[in-house]
Formats: C-alpha cells, structure tokens, sequence
C-alpha cells in the first residue's frame, strides 16, 4: 500500500492522492463521519455554549478587524444566534477607534456580512491614516532634556568677588 501512495505522490498532487484514495480533506472530516469514534472522543461535548462564551468575551485587541471578523466567523458558526445578536456582539468587541468612526455612519448594514465589511473598511482607513501621519509626528522630535544639563550657579554665593 505505501508503495502505491508514494507511486501516487510521484504522479499528483496531495489532493488528487485524497481522491485517489478516497480519504477525506481534514476541514470535510465532521461532515463525513459526525459519528465516528475520534469525533466522539475528541470533540467538544457542548459546541454551541462554548463558543457563545467565547464570543460573550471575544474583542479585537490589537489585531486587525479583518483577523478579528474572520476569527468571530469561526466561532459565531458554531451559533445559532440571528445576525442582529451577531452584531450587537461583534460591535461590542471592536476597538474604540472602529467604533468611534461608526458613530458617523448614517445607516450601518443590518447584515453580519455588510456590517462586517464596513467595520474592516473603517478599519484600513484608520491604519492608513495613522501611516500617513507618522512621518509627520516622528520629525517633530522635541530635543532631549538630557543635552540641557544645569550649569552650577554662583549667584548666591556670599563671599564671591565679581569682577
């Protein structure tokens, strides 16, 4: 048999030797055998709690909202929350600047995916002006206050001559 996979491999690609072999892509496993033994064992019990607890916590931090979403998706998948309750969870957990920028916008998607996409364009045109203004803010330097060290004074000296 490995004989016959390395003959297989010669010849094609990863995928088409899955094919040939009738083994399953990893991502399709759950799919084809939602009962199998290693899902059963493995898997997690409570799916849909988990991950609404995750998601209860879930904030972007310092990734971009594009990580963030695609993250959120993950786990939102494994809900059966309506896209009102995904974006109420999804806003909740967004930085303050995305947040602050869909204060200004009229009519927000009533839609996961379109309020998604808003949030990550919103997102790009923070990152791009904050690269923009960069420049500007590292060539306004103010001088250290280590080049200015004080002199030691004579004026209140009692007994100093002055010429």
């Amino acid at each position: 048999m490995q004989n016959e996979i390395a003959a297989l491999r010669a010849e094609r690609s990863i995928p088409q030797v899955q094919a040939a072999l009738s083994i399953p892509p990893p991502d399709r496993i759950t799919e084809i055998a939602p009962n199998s033994q290693l899902l059963r064992q493995f898997d997690d019990p409570d799916r849909e709690r988990t991950a609404e607890a995750k998601l209860k916590n879930f904030e972007q931090g310092q990734r971009s909202c594009a990580d963030y979403a695609t993250e959120f998706l993950r786990l939102a998948a494994d809900t059966d929350w309506n896209d009102g309750a995904k974006i109420f969870i999804f806003r909740g957990g967004l930085s303050s600047e995305i947040k602050t920028h869909l204060s200004y916008v009229s009519a927000c998607p009533r839609d996961l995916r379109g309020f998604i996409d808003l949030c990550i364009r919103a997102d790009e045109r923070i990152t791009e002006l904050r690269n923009e203004l960069r420049p500007i803010q590292s060539s306004r330097r103010l001088p250290s206050l280590t080049a200015f060290q004080p002199q030691p004074s004579n004026n209140m000296q009692i007994d100093a001559v002055v010429p």
